[in-house]
Parts: structure tokens; sequence; C-alpha cells
């Protein structure tokens, strides 16, 4: 997770696993972002700069980045699938 890139792509495609397996809706990144923004506004800012990452920036939030895991995890794990 050194990487600025991956920061913003694990982020984003997290948004992502949260959208789809828990609001039941797959949908692009962009519309993802936009859901679990409205739905998790604790994590607006970390997903706000994943979004506007770009090369040549540099995103460092390693720290936020794991406990947006282990939320992920942890809401995922809330839904009963089967």
């Amino acid at each position: 997770m050194s990487n600025s890139h991956y920061q913003s792509y694990l982020v984003l495609n997290l948004c992502r696993i949260l959208s789809t397996v828990t609001g039941g809706e797959p949908g692009s990144k962009k519309a993802a972002a936009k859901w679990t923004k409205e739905k998790y506004p604790e994590w607006k800012d970390l997903i706000d700069e994943a979004e506007k990452w770009e090369y040549g920036k540099e995103m460092n939030r390693v720290g936020e980045i794991v406990d947006f895991i282990n939320f992920a995890i942890k809401k995922v794990n809330e839904v009963d699938i089967f």
C-alpha cells in the first residue's frame, strides 16, 4: 500500500464491494463511491481523495485505508448472503 495508485484503487473497489453486497446494486466505481459516501459519511474524506487522485499526486492514508478495510469486512459479514 505504499503506492498511491493502489491506495486509490483499493478504496474505490471497497466502495464497489460495499454497495454491491450491502446495497444490492452492482455499479461503477463512481456510483459506488457516491453511494458509500451517502450511506457511510464518516468515510467521505477518504473516498473523495481516492476519487480525485491522479498520477503524480501523493496519497498517504494507509492507516485510514486499513480502518476502511476492517469496516468493509465487518459490514459485509453482517449481510446474510446465503
